[in-house]
């Protein structure tokens, strides 16, 4: 089962901006369920996100480097049985 990582609000509005500085795991490599994924930047603060599931990481939908809005689909994992 593909389960979606969501990319928390950090800011004051889910209208934020936040930029994706870092992938902490590839395409592929198995996640702990709490485990630092990627960072990000709000331009107020660089935030780590943790993983919500226990998994392997199949989809990256936003890259390095890329803007996104809080709320929004940045990756997707695929669930441990």
């Amino acid at each position: 089962m593909l389960e979606d990582i969501i990319l928390p609000q950090i800011g004051e509005t889910s209208e934020d901006e936040i930029t994706i500085l870092k992938w902490k795991k590839q395409l592929g490599e198995h996640v702990q369920k709490g485990e630092a994924l990627l960072e990000v930047d709000s331009g107020k603060a660089m935030v780590e996100i943790e993983s919500a599931y226990e998994g392997v990481l199949h989809e990256i939908v936003a890259a390095e480097g890329s803007k996104v809005k809080a709320l929004a689909v940045v990756g997707r994992i695929r669930k441990a049985e």
